[in-house]
């Protein structure tokens, strides 16, 4: 993506002062052959960016090859509202996501929650990592936490700690990955009511915002100024001409 950039970059100056190279090109000699290298170094940068990219393709920066982090099991067993746990142990520390119905979108995560309500999860999150009872699992159901899945290969301590859980069935285990069941029942948290007002207000802001652009950006109406007659007389040229034009402005 970056050398796309500077390529389009290097092809654009390139395209500004092309009336230059063909100075320099008519010009000849040292001048002729430093356009004609601008001109091949202008176009063979994206061009090689996108043989380079028809040859491996564009994997960076996202990539497309990666699994959906939610098994098909609990997209299907989940009722609506229901969400799904996913743990990553990673050096020691277990990370988290919730998800419903559904993986992350980009930017999602970066919505902040009640800083209440998020401590609470977390805590019960560790709870539930390290095997501490049952009392961790009851606030993840009262959170609408339907599922719990590791991405494999599933760490044997996790896996212990999950599987010593009697609030929690397992329903698969392989190489792929895990996933646990919550046996009791789960309660879905109602959605905020000013999710909904707040979402309609920063649309209507945005099209305000759009329209203001446009107004802004529309070219203005202009009036056309009366022209005076300020011609001049024409003056002859030589010394009878200016002799001539003076003698026109004294009063008679």
């Amino acid at each position: 993506m970056p050398l796309a950039f500077a390529a389009t970059g290097l092809l654009v100056a390139a395209g500004h002062q092309a009336h230059r190279i063909a100075e320099f090109r008519a010009a000849g000699g040292l001048r002729r052959l430093g356009a004609m290298l601008i001109v091949v170094v202008a176009f063979a940068t994206p061009l090689a960016a996108a043989a380079l990219w028809v040859a491996r393709g564009a994997d960076d920066p996202l990539r497309g090859d990666l699994s959906d982090p939610v098994p098909v099991l609990a997209e299907l067993q989940s009722e609506p509202g229901e969400g799904t746990l996913l743990l990553r142990p990673r050096d020691g520390v277990v990370g988290y996501t919730l998800m419903r119905g559904r993986g992350p979108l980009i930017g999602e995560s970066d919505l902040e929650s009640p800083r209440e309500a998020t401590d609470r999860f977390t805590t019960a999150v560790a709870g539930l990592a390290s095997g501490r009872g049952s009392t961790y699992v009851q606030t993840l159901a009262s959170s609408g936490v339907r599922f719990v899945t590791v991405p494999g290969p599933v760490d044997p301590a996790l896996q212990r700690a999950l599987d010593s859980q009697p609030a929690l069935v397992r329903v698969s285990l392989s190489e792929t990955g895990g996933l646990w069941r919550v046996a009791g029942q789960v309660t879905v948290p109602p959605r905020p009511a000013t999710a909904g007002a707040l979402h309609r207000g920063w649309l209507w802001a945005q099209g305000a915002l759009l329209v203001l652009v446009l107004i802004l950006a529309s070219p203005g109406a202009r009036t056309k100024e009366p022209e005076g007659d300020y011609a001049d007389a024409p003056v002859e040229e030589g010394p009878r001409g200016r002799r001539r034009a003076k003698e026109d402005r004294v009063p008679a």
